[in-house]
């Protein structure tokens, strides 16, 4: 990302140490790496797979270091054409689909150009009991908890807020278009219920699927 983006802020220094918790002495060696990886990014493909079979796959835990990246590049409040086709190669590499990446990328964009759908990973035909039970999902697995306990470093932490709070924001802003009206009423009176079965949705290499 350093060779794509042609220099290294001081935002993205910052950035850096908020996502990865590394000393003083480990700065100097990351400072360094940084400077070679501006001369020549060979070796990334390498990382990345290294990566792939450290976490066996967990798309979680992956999902979690492209999150990462993503807070560095837009460190200087922008995500540059050449980083974002860089994060995109790793997420190829890593095992998400461009529609995947996609989704990961629409938290990470100015606000304004945010696409409340894509930020959720969902389409705008899905039904307001399926939005429910996913945004409630997507919650709920960015908890702190959640993240130490599948093995993410704390100084994530962070960085799954803010993700909870632009996931949070992406629900309120299809709530004000009144799409989840219907449902909220019903919540409000389940009488009006006819055996009503709420679905268990499941993400399944980047699908919704409901049982």
């Amino acid at each position: 990302m350093a060779k794509a983006a042609g220099s290294v802020t001081t935002d993205e220094v910052k950035a850096f140490k908020e996502a990865f918790n590394v000393s003083a002495a480990e700065m100097k060696q990351a400072a360094h790496v940084f400077n070679l990886a501006k001369q020549d990014m060979a070796g990334y493909e390498a990382c990345a797979e290294q990566l792939v079979t450290l976490f066996r796959g967990n798309r979680k835990l992956l999902e979690d270091v492209l999150g990462g990246l993503f807070h560095i590049a837009k460190a200087d409040d922008e995500v540059h054409p050449q980083e974002e086709q860089f994060l995109g190669q790793v997420a190829k590499l890593f095992g998400f689909t461009d529609t995947e990446f996609s989704y990961i990328k629409a938290r990470h964009v100015i606000a304004a150009e945010r696409n409340p759908y894509d930020v959720l990973g969902v389409e705008p035909s899905v039904s307001d009991e399926e939005l429910k039970c996913h945004y409630r999902m997507l919650v709920a697995d960015n908890q702190p908890d959640k993240l130490i306990a599948r093995g993410v470093p704390k100084e994530f932490v962070t960085i799954a807020t803010e993700k909870v709070a632009t996931i949070s924001k992406a629900y309120d802003t299809i709530a004000k278009m009144g799409r989840l009206t219907t449902y909220r009423e019903r919540e409000r009176n389940p009488c009006k219920l006819t055996r009503l079965v709420r679905p268990r949705c499941l993400l399944f290499q980047g699908r919704l699927r409901y049982v």
